[in-house]
């Protein structure tokens, strides 16, 4: 039987953390030494460089540039949400937290704030918090699939199953081809017991996204508590050679094994077509 993580856990699909037109950072000086020493082309070149370090994956970088851009602009409510940003980058979400509050203070409201802060509080587990940022962010982008989504998630940390499965239902109607809300739906039905529901759910997400190996665990899982184990090892096969050393996997897919031949002997023998039924007819 299985006993590991029967349901992915619970992750978040962002927009990938937006940043505003104007940006901010600071760390080793350094890295400003050849940087003009004020005004407008001091800024424009710190921001150049922020903007460039982030791309690059050099998130420490783009911080200093914008600190030492915030410096020379201390009430832009940019900066401080693209440190925001950064710091949940970083896994940081308290001080993340902290700067998309100053960027509001500073005059910012949009959709973008608000949906990378209701990302923060849902890590930090504030799921109240994340609830208010997402419908906030909701409300001015009342289409947007992937706010929908992210507040299902919360809705349903906060065990709000019905209103989570609304949105995950406009979500998947807003934007058909996008599997997660499909595979959040199965969540739901899996933690239900609903699980031909479930199966079904996870195999729209593959259907709209093959490489979704998320989806195809979970419906393996569901395959298998319905008794369905050859399909069951298929999808944990599949896993397994996307994630080979992941020890989940190689658990379920040993489990899937064992009952899969287990079925299929029963099987023979019902129909007597087993070595054994074969034995007693000679």
């Amino acid at each position: 039987m299985l006993v590991r993580y029967l349901v992915s856990s619970v992750w978040i699909v962002s927009l990938g953390a937006l940043f505003a037109l104007s940006g901010v950072v600071g760390q080793t000086p350094e890295l400003t030494e050849d940087i003009p020493g004020e005004g407008q082309e001091r800024y424009d070149a710190l921001q150049e460089r922020a903007i460039a370090a982030r791309e690059a994956g050099e998130i420490g970088d783009a911080l200093f540039y914008y600190e030492a851009m915030q410096e020379m602009a201390p009430n832009s409510a940019e900066i401080f949400y693209n440190r925001a940003v950064l710091h949940s980058d970083l896994d940081e979400y308290d001080r993340a937290v902290r700067l998309f509050e100053q960027a509001q203070d500073n005059g910012m409201d949009s959709p973008e704030l608000y949906y990378n802060q209701g990302n923060a509080y849902f890590q930090l587990g504030q799921y109240e918090h994340a609830d208010a940022a997402y419908r906030r962010a909701l409300d001015e982008a009342p289409e947007d699939a992937e706010i929908m989504n992210n507040l299902g998630l919360t809705l349903a940390q906060r065990g709000e199953t019905d209103e989570a499965r609304r949105f995950f239902e406009e979500a998947s109607s807003v934007d058909p081809q996008w599997a997660v809300p499909f595979f959040h739906l199965g969540n739901l039905f899996y933690d239900e017991d609903r699980l031909d529901e479930a199966e079904a759910a996870y195999s729209e997400a593959l259907t709209r996204d093959p490489q979704f190996d998320q989806a195809q665990f979970n419906r393996g899982n569901a395959r298998y508590q319905r008794g369905r184990y050859r399909e069951a090892f298929d999808d944990f096969l599949a896993v397994h050679e996307v994630r080979p050393d992941d020890t989940d996997v190689l658990y379920n897919l040993g489990a899937g094994a064992v009952a899969a031949a287990e079925s299929q002997r029963s099987a023979e023998e019902e129909t007597g077509e087993g070595d054994d039924a074969e034995a007693q007819t000679e």
